[in-house]
């Protein structure tokens, strides 16, 4: 699935994912679908970013963050940037993070492991929602 470079040049991204290889393999993917990506390895890190760059459309978050968990993340990015989408990525089963209170039921998430695809069709989504 490939997007028009109008479309995706006009969409930034931050990913915050505390694993490296995860983290370069999202960064990757997202740039080969035509995404301007910025990323950080923990929610202070990202949070800095959000504040570095304003034009930050998604944030792209793990569940699991050491320190701050991805959920606070995202509280903290709706309190700086109200017009931002959020989509979590979890190596946990839904129902699991669901129930456990990570993330409230029908939020934008994506399980680990991820394709390119996938990960191209449920950012589009989440952007166009």
């Amino acid at each position: 699935m490939f997007l028009s470079p109008d479309w995706c040049l006009s969409r930034a991204i931050l990913v915050v994912e505390d694993d490296e290889d995860v983290r370069n393999f999202t960064r990757i993917a997202l740039i080969s679908l035509g995404y301007r990506v910025y990323e950080a390895s923990d929610a202070v890190s990202g949070l800095e970013m959000l504040a570095e760059h304003p034009q930050i459309a998604l944030l792209l978050s793990d569940v699991g963050l050491p320190g701050m968990s991805g959920r606070r993340l995202a509280e903290e990015a709706y309190a700086r940037c109200p017009e931002i989408k959020v989509l979590y990525t979890t190596g946990y089963a839904r129902n699991a993070i669901v129930h456990h209170g990570l993330v409230d039921p029908g939020v934008n998430s994506l399980p680990k492991p991820y394709t390119i695809q996938a990960l191209g069709r449920k950012v589009r989504q989440v952007l166009e929602s």
